[in-house]
């Protein structure tokens, strides 16, 4: 089902920011990017789908349209705080850590 797709995809998306967090050179900061961005892939494909498959009818089309909706506030949320970041020393390092604890809290809310 859509379900374990999801949870394996926010797990790669959580160890691809694990990866490049910790990344010294740019082969393996390049390295977690494509992990995290199997995992986003993953998980962009099977969240609407699954919202679709688990969502009353008479409100499928709206849960879908929200997540589409917070996709583009964490598009915003990501700008803001790469805004806030970019003058740090380490600044973009908390920019891709934030992906470890967004994939984590998104698989672990998945098996609830």
């Amino acid at each position: 089902g859509r379900r374990p797709a999801l949870i394996l995809g926010s797990m790669l998306f959580a160890l691809g920011g694990a990866v490049q967090t910790v990344a010294t050179s740019a082969a393996i900061l390049i390295c977690g990017r494509l992990i995290a961005g199997v995992g986003c892939g993953v998980t962009s494909c099977a969240g609407p789908a699954y919202i679709a498959e688990v969502a009353p009818a008479s409100i499928r089309g709206a849960m879908v349209g929200i997540y589409q909706s917070n996709v583009c506030l964490a598009i915003v949320a990501a700008s803001v705080l790469n805004y806030y970041d970019h003058s740090m020393h380490d600044g973009w390092r908390w920019s891709l850590g934030v992906q470890i604890v967004v994939g984590a809290v998104t698989a672990i809310g998945l098996f609830f």
